[in-house]
């Protein structure tokens, strides 16, 4: 079944329902589905810093530490700090 053919027989489905608690499920989990869509979803300025970002990385501007390299930086930072 395709998704156009699907999406109109829940429609009539919905529109032939009279049935308030059938009709609060499907709108508890469409409404959840649009939600977590959203919250997937980037921001212009977020979508600009990431492309920023990789542009960097492709170019080899950034820098990146092992986990070791960071623990021994941490530690003599917590060190100097004393």
């Amino acid at each position: 079944m395709t998704q156009s053919i699907l999406k109109k027989r829940i429609h009539q489905a919905l529109d032939n329902t009279k049935d308030d608690e059938i009709l609060l499920a499907v709108y508890t989990i469409l409404k959840r589905t649009v939600i977590e869509q959203e919250a997937t979803s980037l921001t212009v300025a977020q979508k600009k810093d990431l492309d920023q970002r990789l542009a960097e990385h492709k170019s080899g501007k950034l820098k990146y530490y092992t986990l070791e390299e960071v623990k021994k930086a941490t530690l003599k930072a917590l060190k100097n700090k004393r």
